[in-house]
């Protein structure tokens, strides 16, 4: 009789799911893809770790990585459906069963796919929208790589998978190093420096924050956009580390001379030593990349590699970041128009750079050797301990945000491999909380879902305490963009809607609650980042996501919406378009409250009115 998860093969079952493939195994884990009454999933079983007795332990890693799913649920993070325990009902391996996610890792998109500038900024725009929202919600993926990435095939959106190193607020403390579990490559300055600087202490626990996942994000776009990693794994460990501490990667244009200026800005501003000098959010690093797609000219539509390798120049040259301030181009911050900057937080601080003259762009075109295989479907985390390394931190060299357009010259050729590779500061750089948000409206939702598996787990979440404020105040008496304005009207027409703004349809405020009795909002609203989800189809059709900012004044609310993730229907695609929406109707702008509601204790409906408008 099997009894261990790695002896299962293809046509066993785990209760009622039955096996068809492994997908991947490493030291902590093992993921199948299963079956259950036609439908495909992925069961993914908790293992111990190398030269580890404690199943305790196993069971606990296994359940914060439930929990922390369950609390990050979001359209572009991997679903959980069931969990349960084999072959015991009791005392088995504990399991947990996901979305089987039809579509390949970003770097084997990348390759595959060959995207254009304009393709990869939409996608991490998607994952910098998601990042701001999950911290917002105290959730920390801790270990973003390109092989924790999905891409789906039907839509090109990306799912992130792999949470098996996270952490959310209310979770219990696992870590038995000063570092919390990650991939070397990819973890940031100061926390290398806090290990330097702490790993003696037994009881030294770095902070990871908001800022450490955008920075390993960033090295992940680094890679996208370069082909090779920001930094090399295979570089000793303490040089690793003095490169991340100290060293500026080359510039990406200088690997790949299709990267637009205005994203290679982005990227170097991720890559800053220094956390305050980063993005200081998700939201930040979202309106970012929007305000560069809107100014993107068409080059941002060449594929960024081209299908066939080409043999490197011998005469190239490597450029670094500090040459670009010598660079015979119109240098400017990063910085969107007025009426884009009321959107959003202020960034941390503005990089500028004073314009000169020096020779035309060089170019250096990546070889690289295979490295390894990838992991498949990035759903295991293969972790290790993190030994003391010894190295020293140096400020930093300004970088310039650049607005230029791209210089057309012969693409690179597509990479092989560099995909799937891996002291606080002075500064404290918080996490974009709501201040004072008590911690018990921060819990994880309460899930009663059967241990058995062929029970689905369906889970009402509690709202987020959401990030700080886009705006102040929401916007009145302001146009709509005519960008946003077109975008709805096409949208209209498309699904047979009248055109004529304004339209009224039904909203339900937080999209997680579709299994919450009664009529009201469970967990009340914060201001901050919202996803609400449209039930009827007299403006946007139904199950349309909305996303938006609420503002919260005392027991009024406001809810503005800014962007419709429009679902397919028939031979029409599903879209993401930019829109101006509010909460209400033609004369309230306020969310309504509930019968119980009072001022000191303001509960308001789980499903109002939304209106499309023309002006704010």
């Amino acid at each position: 009789m099997v009894t261990h998860p790695l002896a299962l093969q293809p046509g066993m079952s785990v209760g009622p799911w039955r096996i068809l493939a492994q997908l991947g195994s490493g030291s902590f884990g093992i993921v199948f893809q299963v079956e259950h009454e036609g439908r495909l999933h992925a069961l993914k079983f908790a293992l111990r770790s190398p030269g580890s007795e404690d199943l305790d332990h196993t069971d606990a890693r296994s359940m914060k990585e439930l929990a922390c799913l369950l609390q990050a649920a979001h359209p572009n993070v991997v679903r959980v459906w069931a969990h349960g325990r084999w072959p015991d009902a009791r005392t088995g391996h504990h399991y947990v069963v996901m979305d089987f996610v039809e579509g390949t890792t970003l770097a084997d998109w990348v390759k595959q796919a060959r995207p254009s500038a304009r393709r990869v900024a939409r996608l991490f725009s998607r994952l910098a929208r998601t990042l701001g929202e999950l911290h917002a919600r105290d959730v920390f993926h801790r270990d973003l790589k390109p092989s924790n990435i999905l891409v789906r095939a039907v839509d090109e959106e990306p799912i992130l998978v792999d949470f098996g190193s996270a952490d959310h607020a209310e979770a219990p403390p696992l870590t038995e190093s000063a570092l919390p579990p990650g991939t070397p490559h990819y973890r940031t300055p100061e926390a290398l420096r806090f290990h330097r600087e702490h790993h003696a202490r037994p009881d030294a626990r770095y902070p990871f924050r908001a800022t450490d996942d955008l920075y390993a994000l960033g090295v992940t776009l680094y890679e996208v956009l370069a082909g090779v990693p920001a930094f090399s794994p295979s570089l000793p460990r303490e040089l690793l580390v003095e490169h991340i501490e100290e060293r500026l990667p080359p510039l990406p244009s200088s690997l790949n001379p299709r990267i637009p200026a205005p994203l290679e800005a982005i990227v170097l501003r991720l890559l800053q030593k220094r956390a305050r000098d980063r993005f200081p959010h998700g939201e930040a690093l979202h309106s970012a990349f929007e305000d560069a797609l809107r100014a993107a000219d068409p080059e941002w539509d060449v594929p960024l590699f081209s299908p066939e390798p080409t043999k490197e120049p011998a005469s190239s040259t490597r450029r670094t970041p500090s040459d670009i301030s010598s660079r015979a181009l119109h240098v400017g911050p990063l910085a969107p128009p007025a009426s884009a900057q009321a959107r959003r937080p202020a960034p941390a601080s503005h990089l500028s750079a004073s314009p000169a003259s020096s020779p035309p762009r060089s170019r250096r075109l990546a070889s690289w050797h295979l490295l390894g295989a990838a992991v498949l479907l990035g759903l295991l985390a293969v972790l290790s301990p993190y030994e003391a390394l010894q190295a020293r931190a140096t400020p930093p060299p300004a970088i310039a945000s650049l607005q230029v357009k791209g210089v057309t010259e012969a693409q690179p050729p597509i990479p092989t491999s560099g995909m799937e590779g891996e002291a606080l500061e002075e500064e404290t750089v918080m996490n974009p909380m709501t201040p004072g948000t008590p911690k018990w409206k921060r819990s994880l939702p309460t899930c009663l879902a059967g241990l058995a598996a062929a029970t689905s787990l369906h889970c009402a979440s509690t709202p987020p305490p959401y990030a700080t404020p886009m705006a102040e105040q929401p916007r009145r008496d302001q146009p709509c963009s005519p960008v946003a304005l077109s975008s709805m009207k096409t949208a209209l027409r498309e699904y047979g809607e009248p055109a004529e703004l304004p339209l009224v349809g039904t909203v339900q405020l937080d999209y997680l609650q579709d299994f919450v009795h009664g009529d009201s909002l469970e967990g009340g609203l914060r201001t901050g980042v919202i996803t609400s989800i449209t039930r009827d189809d007299r403006a946007f059709p139904s199950n349309t996501l909305l996303h938006g900012w609420v503002w919260v004044d005392g027991d009024e609310a406001e809810i503005q919406w800014h962007e419709a993730s429009i679902p397919g229907r028939g031979d029409i695609p599903g879209s993401r378009i930019s829109i101006c929406a509010r909460v209400g109707n033609l004369k309230r702008r306020k969310v309504l409250h509930s019968e119980e509601s009072t001022p000191k204790k303001p509960v308001w409906v789980r499903t109002d009115h939304y209106v499309l408008v023309e002006r704010w």
